[in-house]
């Protein structure tokens, strides 16, 4: 006879500290991820487009292998004065640097795909275009792995970020970059409405993916030596600030991207992760109780922030629209 048990335990209001050690990076050989850099601005007509096919590209691959960073800068960006400034200290500079002529387009790995470029040399292309190039980038291996944990201390607000690459092949150059970046989802406020993509509330739009900072500037803190078997840990400290130019910043809303670059071009891989620690809503009363049983699951992360889709055998941290985060494994 055959017994299967299923158990479920939950712990509320209870974030782990996790230390930190050599556990996060694979040292398997990898083939790249794809970064998808996606230009746009709140009074560009077409862009909504634009936010439609990322959305699409980013459901039809796995949830690991496709990262898109939603970047708010250009002459299209710049807000009325009723409007907020979704704008960063470095979304402007990798725009300009990418020559961006066209809207909506997006750089695919910053790489520049001569029979897709919207301007020869420049690596932005059109949205019709980016699974193609997302394609052909998925099936090239990468030299480098990345790993990485982020902890929040809601008592100091700050975010600190424990980066691991190992280097499973050589490279033709000596030096890397590595960036990590902060994005945040669920903006509500203005968009020129170009009638695509289905984030639309009551006339607003929900913004996601959009960058919010850079934590090692504008083009990546150098990395070296980079020769086939090099590990290297980094750890980056950001006191997160209540807004950026007058946006809020909601902590149970960021994540981060953090990916490494051959130059200011060329993304070897990239890899997304959730904050650990976010204060969850501590349950108070019998009316919050019942209150919980309306709320609805944002995401599923393991103990390392990566996102989630299987909950069998492993503890799961379970984040919901009022912030609430509840810890369970379900053994089966």
């Amino acid at each position: 006879m055959i017994f299967k048990m299923k158990i479920t335990i939950i712990t509320l209001a209870f974030i782990p500290i996790i230390s930190f050690s050599q556990t996060t990076v694979d040292t398997i050989p990898e083939n790249k991820n794809v970064l998808l850099e996606e230009y746009h601005g709140i009074q560009c007509h077409w862009c909504s487009y634009g936010n439609a096919e990322a959305t699409y590209l980013n459901s039809h691959y796995d949830p690991n292998d496709f990262v898109v960073v939603t970047i708010q800068a250009g002459s299209y960006s710049v807000p009325y004065s009723n409007q907020p400034d979704y704008r960063t200290l470095f979304g402007d500079t990798i725009h300009d640097y990418a020559n961006v002529t066209l809207y909506p387009s997006g750089s695919i790995n910053r790489r520049v795909f001569p029979q897709y470029a919207c301007e020869i040399g420049y690596s932005p292309i059109i949205r019709d275009d980016w699974g193609d190039a997302s394609d052909e980038i998925l099936a090239e291996p990468s030299p480098v792995n990345i790993g990485a944990i982020a902890n929040f201390d809601s008592l100091t607000n700050e975010l600190v970020v424990d980066v691991e690459l190992y280097y499973t092949d050589d490279q033709s150059v000596n030096t890397n970059f590595l960036n990590v970046a902060i994005l945040q989802d669920n903006i509500i406020g203005p968009q020129e409405d170009g009638g695509a993509g289905g984030q639309w509330t009551n006339n607003y739009y929900q913004h996601n993916n959009m960058l919010r900072h850079m934590m090692t500037g504008n083009w990546g803190d150098t990395i070296h030596p980079i020769s086939q078997g090099t590990f290297v840990t980094k750890q980056y400290n950001w006191t997160v600030p209540s807004e950026i130019y007058d946006v809020p910043i909601v902590v149970s809303d960021l994540k981060l991207v953090v990916f490494v670059n051959q130059t200011k071009e060329e993304t070897l891989n990239v890899i997304e992760i959730f904050p650990i620690g976010v204060p969850p809503v501590i349950i108070t009363s019998v009316n919050n109780q019942v209150d919980q049983r309306k709320r609805k699951l944002v995401r599923m992360i393991d103990l390392l922030g990566r996102e989630v889709n299987e909950n069998i055998n492993r503890p799961i941290l379970y984040i919901y629209d009022d912030g609430s985060v509840e810890k369970k494994i379900i053994i089966e």
